[in-house]
């Protein structure tokens, strides 16, 4: 199953996507709440941002809010379609395009600020992020930085919170595992029961991130951290800027 067939189905059958409609409350709300934790550190952003896994363009809303001239990338056509009626109900000027972000390439635009919000980086292996950041400093202008704005995973899984349940996982049943080889947790949701040892299920990863991982990752690319903020709910906010020579 392709990246983006998989993380629709991760949508329609863990998370809601209804979620991330403009109809509802919780759309002005998460806009605000990342206004509010980016506002502060508007210094550092410039004026051109990219943002990646923008799905259906709150973080996007939010970073134009504060000042800024927004791309916004998602790997799933139905989420660009979501942000980019959005834009046209509410007058922003954000872009979106449908693109993998590990292998995007951009005409005669370059950024000041790079952002992966609202805990993208579930979604995103070691690897991928690697190859993505490697991509994407090729579109990253002298003193841009990239922002990550994530949740420490293993904090989660201590405090329980990780194994929380959605509405759509309650009405089915669950199991986890853990692949200590590729550093993902998977949710194993069941479908039917075939036999008594035979089940249909669909399995879906998530990846473990922490500040520590992160940082590990960013510094063997050739990244400095310049900003930490630890957030409600094991939430970070990052910032990391090229290493000069």
């Amino acid at each position: 199953m392709r990246k983006e067939e998989k993380l629709r189905r991760f949508y329609d059958v863990i998370d809601n996507i209804e979620l991330y409609s403009p109809k509802i409350n919780v759309f002005r709300y998460r806009i605000n709440e990342l206004i509010q934790i980016l506002h502060r550190h508007r210094n550092y952003f410039g004026k051109y941002a990219l943002d990646v896994g923008c799905g259906g363009g709150i973080s996007s809303f939010a970073l134009e809010i504060i000042g800024l001239n927004v791309f916004g990338i998602d790997i799933q056509r139905d989420m660009i379609e979501i942000a980019r009626n959005a834009a046209k109900k509410f007058g922003f000027s954000a872009r979106f395009f449908v693109g993998d972000a590990s292998n995007i390439s951009f005409q005669d635009v370059t950024f000041d600020s790079i952002f992966f919000l609202g805990n993208v980086l579930v979604h995103i292996s070691r690897e991928e992020l690697a190859r993505t950041i490697d991509n994407l400093t090729n579109y990253l202008n002298r003193n841009g930085v990239f922002v990550f704005h994530y949740c420490d995973t293993i904090n989660e899984i201590l405090t329980g919170d990780f194994f929380i349940r959605s509405p759509q996982m309650k009405a089915a049943e669950t199991s986890f595992s853990y692949n200590p080889e590729e550093g993902h947790f998977s949710i194993i949701i069941i479908q039917r029961k075939l036999r008594d040892d035979l089940f249909e299920a669909e399995k879906y990863e998530l990846y473990i991130w922490a500040p520590w991982i992160l940082k590990r990752e960013m510094v063997t690319k050739g990244f400095k951290l310049v900003l930490r903020e630890k957030l409600p709910r094991n939430f970070y906010l990052d910032i990391y800027q090229i290493k000069e020579n």
